[in-house]
């Protein structure tokens, strides 16, 4: 019997890691109800080759114009299933990966289940890279698929931007309702899933499995990035997520009076005092440490680096007192915090 999910394979001019890509499909295929295929006008074969090797009885194509997270949702509103799988060309997913997420999922009641990708390269070699995912599991010292309360995920995505928490879409399952009343934004380039994490991050249940059963492969992309390029996305992110803290208020105007909107403040003079440092190097060179105004910029960014670790540190301190179903995950990471953010380079 098939899972409640429906498989989206977004495809544009693919052939070069198409082969491999449906065979790790293929074994996703029983467990899915339905395949829905969008392409954005591909011109070397991928729409034959996926027609000719994949076959699914409810199988159904798309064309759409190209546009990445366009493509993503008009796939997104043609799903049927209770859930969403995106399997993205070259990432992978084992079947009993998929099982697990779905049952996690079900039994959560999840909006959104994330779980933690292996990283590789083309040629196989694998990539150590630390992602929102890796830190959200090390600081709540997550041991088992959990909730994130609303307020402790909120405050995470504001803090990691511009890495998104839902980290690879390949490595997640999707409530299919969810998403098609909340399409990706398409004016946040190719990050769109991070301006949608910090958008919704306080009206979903996001749930993390601490599981590995996908690969993310780093690999040339079949677009121009130039045509998704975005000036000034870290503030354009921030910006959306203090709108989204305001209109919800967290239903604790204190909280939000107190510790959010200082923290958010701080998060935005920090990437403020960050750019300005980028602009002295890219200028200069090696030649902005014989600068003072420069060492000023920097000394100010980790001023502002340190007191945002330090406000971090006491809302999520503040979360584990007001968040129930947290447990002792919050609790103890507030103890003993590991915090990302460094007064280095």
């Amino acid at each position: 019997m098939p899972l409640p999910i429906s498989l989206l394979l977004p495809t544009r001019d693919s052939m070069r890691f198409l082969p491999d890509h449906i065979e790790c499909v293929k074994p996703l295929l029983p467990l899915v109800e339905e395949v829905i295929h969008v392409d954005s006008r591909s011109k070397d074969g991928t729409v034959e080759y996926v027609q000719q090797n994949l076959k699914h009885p409810n199988y159904r194509y798309f064309d759409h114009p190209p546009g990445l997270y366009q493509s993503w949702n008009f796939g997104i509103q043609q799903a049927r299933s209770k859930f969403l799988y995106v399997s993205t060309v070259g990432d992978t997913m084992l079947p009993q990966g998929l099982q697990r997420l779905h049952e996690s999922a079900e039994r959560l009641d999840a909006d959104a289940m994330v779980s933690i990708p292996e990283f590789k390269f083309c040629d196989g070699k694998p990539e150590p890279i630390r992602w929102p995912v890796h830190v959200m599991i090390e600081e709540l010292r997550l041991k088992h698929p959990m909730v994130i309360p609303p307020a402790v995920n909120y405050t995470y995505a504001m803090r990691l931007i511009p890495q998104a928490i839902l980290n690879s879409s390949a490595s997640n399952l999707y409530r299919t309702e969810f998403m098609q009343a909340r399409p990706f934004p398409t004016d946040f380039g190719t990050a769109g899933d991070t301006a949608w994490s910090v958008a919704h991050a306080l009206e979903m249940k996001f749930a993390i499995i601490p599981e590995t059963f996908s690969t993310f492969v780093f690999h040339e992309k079949t677009y121009s990035l130039k045509e998704y390029e975005v000036l000034n996305m870290a503030a354009r992110m921030t910006r959306v997520g203090a709108e989204a803290g305001k209109r919800a208020n967290y239903a604790r105007p204190h909280m939000w009076q107190d510790k959010l909107e200082p923290y958010l403040d701080t998060l935005r003079a920090l990437q403020e005092s960050t750019n300005e440092l980028h602009l002295w190097r890219q200028r200069y060179s090696a030649g902005w440490l014989f600068i003072p105004s420069a060492w000023k910029t920097r000394a100010l960014r980790n001023q502002h680096r340190k007191m945002a670790a330090e406000q971090f540190q006491q809302l999520l301190v503040q979360l584990s007192t007001e968040t129930p179903n947290m447990g002792s995950a919050v609790i103890g990471s507030a103890a003993e915090p590991r915090l990302l953010m460094s007064a280095r380079a």
